[in-house]
Formats: structure tokens, sequence, C-alpha cells
């Protein structure tokens, strides 16, 4: 399955380890440009440092909970949402809706967000707007 090529976390996951250690870690990210499941050829290297910024619709997975010391969570509209897409990518095609049903699953039955530490609900062009603890939510 593409997808788990795209995402794979049990490489996140040794990357994440390593530098929470103490020492330099590296990886061949997923080649986005060829979007065959093969990775690019250049290696990227990230040295230890005490802060690290994982991104991404999956960062939070439960299986690197351990890893990670805040999780901060970005909700934004749908409507938000799709405009973006078009605007990136033009238009909205069968990966992108799978895309959009996976996350919707993932966000409803393994990373609720009241797992989070922290979310956003920024509105449309208010970038600063709307931040909470998932606890403080109604």
């Amino acid at each position: 399955m593409l997808s788990a090529t795209c995402i794979d976390w049990t490489r996140q996951r040794d990357v994440l380890a390593t530098v929470r250690a103490g020492r330099a870690a590296n990886w061949r990210a997923f080649d986005w440009d060829a979007f065959d499941g093969r990775l690019v050829d250049a290696l990227t290297v990230l040295t230890p440092r005490t802060v690290v910024i994982l991104e991404g619709v999956y960062a939070a997975r439960p299986e690197l909970a351990d890893l990670l010391d805040l999780r901060i969570l970005a909700v934004a509209q749908d409507a938000e949402r799709e405009a973006r897409l078009i605007a990136r990518e033009e238009t909205i095609g069968p990966w992108e809706r799978q895309w959009h049903a996976a996350e919707a699953h993932y966000f409803a039955k393994i990373m609720r967000p009241e797992a989070f530490h922290l979310a956003f609900h920024p509105t449309a062009g208010d970038r600063h707007s709307g931040a909470s603890r998932p606890d403080e939510r109604s």
C-alpha cells in the first residue's frame, strides 16, 4: 500500500529515538515527485538538538507517543482545506479524496482531538485565533 510507504512511522520512530538519545540521525525521505513508493536519493541528516518539530497529519500517532513531549493539532474547516488544496494542486482527485477519508478515520478513531496537548482552530485567513487546550473545549 502506497500510503504505508509515504508515512513510514517506523522510520520516523527510529529518527526520533536516535536524536532524543543525543545522536545524529539520517534518513531518505519519500519521493513525492515520483509518487511511486521510492525514496529520494539524497540523505537527510538531523543533528542532536533540544527541540525537534515533527510536522504532519500522522506525526502524533500513538506509536510515537513516548518520544513526543507536546502534541499540537491545527484544525482547519473543510472549506478552507479544500481551497488550499485546489490552490496547491489545482484539482481534487481520487488520491486526495482517499487521503481526506483516511484523515477523518484517523481523527475519529485513532488520534482523537482530546489526545493532543493543544489545539488551534483558526478561522480562514486568521492564523492566530482559536488556541485552546483540548480539555477547555466544549
